[in-house]
């Protein structure tokens, strides 16, 4: 993540350090929502989740407009 132009340098750092904190204590569940049109691999904030919550024991994982990924042929069996 890269801050705007107009937003200071360290924001990307900073909302990352708050999502961290928040999803941190043991006894929370993690919601996390990825749009399908992102790749896992460019996705902001799976890194964090996987740091936080290594197994995924505790984690969601919701992608939205997941037909959008039907259409462009993924298939899912």
């Amino acid at each position: 993540m890269k801050a705007k132009q107009s937003d200071d340098p360290d924001t990307p750092e900073d909302i990352r350090s708050m999502v961290r904190e928040l999803i941190a204590p043991p006894n929370r569940t993690i919601l996390f929502l990825q749009q399908s049109s992102v790749e896992w691999c460019n996705s902001m904030f799976l890194s964090v989740i996987q740091e936080v919550d290594p197994a995924l024991q505790r984690t969601i994982l919701v992608t939205s407009k997941f037909d959008n990924r039907l259409k462009a042929g993924l298939s899912v069996h």
